[in-house]
């Protein structure tokens, strides 16, 4: 998967709370992947380390409509396999980071990717990836536009880039 990068959970949280800083640049990065100009991995712990943040935020009651929101989303989904979850108890064990962090480098080993789009600056401890903070989103090439329109989650799926952001809630907190 060499044009494929991965999608740290701060992407989508910082999209949907609209956060001074990151959330303008997370969605339109967001915006890009469902047009089809960048492909996007994450792994099946991304979801529930929205689902925790949300809940953390205060916003529980948005957590299945943005979780479903993503699962909705052209993504490669990846599950933490048994092999994956050792590599990232290994890696812990040399990087001391986050093990969730570690869960998500194992993964981006498993699916041979070398980018994470991430606002998170301890994988930069991981000297065999290359971080590009959502401000830096120049740094990701342009892909062919899908000939389809289609709304940010799909034709069918009924949900529009209004499920991962609730213009009810303060923004930036």
């Amino acid at each position: 998967m060499p044009d494929v990068v991965y999608l740290d959970s701060n992407v989508f949280f910082y999209s949907k709370i609209m956060d001074k800083r990151y959330g303008p640049d997370c969605a339109k990065l967001l915006r890009r992947v469902q047009a089809g100009e960048i492909k996007g991995a994450i792994s099946s712990l991304v979801v529930l380390e929205v689902a925790n943040a949300l809940r953390k935020f205060g916003l529980s009651k948005e957590t299945q409509r943005t979780c479903t929101a993503i699962l909705s989303m052209p993504l490669v989904v990846q599950p933490l396999s048994p092999e994956s979850l050792h590599e990232a108890l290994g890696i812990f064990q040399r990087l001391k980071i986050s093990p969730y962090d570690c869960a998500h480098l194992a993964t981006m080993k498993e699916l041979g990717l070398r980018r994470i789009v991430s606002a998170d600056s301890d994988f930069d401890a991981a000297d065999w990836i290359e971080r590009i903070d959502p401000l830096k989103l120049d740094e990701i090439p342009e892909r062919e536009r899908l000939k389809s329109k289609r709304s940010m989650f799909g034709a069918d799926s009924g949900l529009t880039t209004e499920d991962l952001r609730d213009e009810d809630e303060p923004h930036g907190r």
